[in-house]
């Protein structure tokens, strides 16, 4: 017998109350996308539909506000169990799959922190081959950069990432300094993947300039020590170059930011979903990223 994830079940509780696929993803901070997800995958293993449009909102059938009455006394009952013990005993092994920038900048420093909550949790961090690779069988929560299109996996967005111009303070006073964005063109760009981002900051700020020079980088720890070096200048970020801004390693010259195309996202395969170790992981990492932002 499958039994529904927790997260279809908390979905499912949300727009019941909330009356809407938008509200029940703000509060469960998902995509809308990602609740959808969740209640067609609740669908099919309860068969049965659990949703009906009604003017511009979306109520529960008849069989689903029968369902959720049921499922909530569970809900209930681990909540009753979390108030008693607020860091279960967990155990094993987590393998985790993350971004090296993300890695390098967000969770290695904050790591211990997990390993306080639950120490008899084995962790094993890696780094993908590419950026947005997905594939290792063996993982069971993956930290990745992309667009959110990973078909077969459960992706909730962790952090929209709003980009602005960071270089070191050394480079700024070798180069004369940054008056105005025009004067970008005198100095180095580094580029993450693309030139796109760069362009893209170029046109909201009036700046005319080639956007394409300077050095493409594959992933973001090979940006951040470019920058960190002198090497140029990067679209940085307050998650991931946060700590360097703060003590003065890096400096933002303009105060112009746009959001990236691209965000973090936690993935899991329907198969993981759900497990406690892995639920724990991810809700303890959207708290040390929401303090970091």
């Amino acid at each position: 017998m499958r039994i529904p994830s927790l997260q279809a079940i908390r979905a499912l509780d949300a727009l019941s109350r909330l009356g809407s696929m938008a509200s029940a993803a703000d509060e469960l901070n998902l995509t809308r996308s990602a609740v959808s997800h969740q209640l067609n995958s609740l669908e099919s293993l309860l068969g049965f539909t659990v949703t009906t449009k009604v003017g511009r909102n979306v109520q529960l059938t008849p069989a689903a506000t029968r369902y959720l009455r049921e499922a909530s006394k569970a809900l209930e009952m681990l909540a009753g169990a979390s108030t008693q013990e607020a860091s279960p005993r967990l155990s094993g092994t987590l393998k985790v799959s993350c971004a090296p920038g993300f890695a390098t900048a967000c969770l290695c420093p904050h790591i211990d922190s997990f390993q306080q909550l639950h120490p008899e949790v084995s962790i094993q961090l890696s780094t993908p081959r590419e950026l947005g690779d997905v594939s290792s069988p063996d993982v069971d929560l993956f930290i990745a950069f992309g667009h959110g299109n990973w078909p077969g996996f459960y992706a909730p967005l962790l952090a929209q990432i709003e980009m602005t111009p960071v270089c070191s303070p050394s480079l700024l006073n070798a180069r004369g300094g940054l008056a105005s964005a025009r004067d970008l063109a005198r100095f180095p760009l580094i580029h993450l993947v693309s030139t796109n981002n760069w362009s893209r900051w170029l046109a909201a700020a009036k700046a005319n300039i080639d956007s394409t020079r300077g050095v493409i980088c594959t992933d973001l720890h090979l940006v951040l020590s470019a920058v960190l070096a002198g090497q140029g200048v990067a679209l940085g970020d307050t998650l991931t170059s946060g700590a360097s801004l703060e003590i003065g390693a890096l400096v933002r010259p303009f105060p112009l930011t746009i959001r990236s195309t691209m965000a973090y996202y936690t993935l899991t395969r329907q198969d993981k979903t759900g497990l406690l170790v892995v639920e724990a992981f991810r809700s303890w990492l959207k708290s040390i990223v929401r303090s970091m932002v």
